[in-house]
């Protein structure tokens, strides 16, 4: 029996396009703090993000 096909953000190297973060806030890949968001819920963009409860970063000084 062959093992059960692993979600799509799991597969080596695939990253969503947008993180919601478990505070709520929406990291897209331009967001400085993409990379460091490791707990969240994916989305495909940023529109369905905020849809959902989240919001944007806010923006940096």
């Amino acid at each position: 029996m062959a093992a059960p096909a692993a979600p799509a953000a799991k597969v080596a190297g695939a990253e969503p396009a947008v993180k919601k973060s478990k505070s709520n806030i929406c990291h897209d890949k331009s967001s400085s703090a993409y990379k460091q968001t490791t707990n969240f819920t994916e989305y495909k963009t940023m529109d369905e993000c905020t849809k959902s409860g989240g919001r944007p970063p806010k923006a940096s000084k």
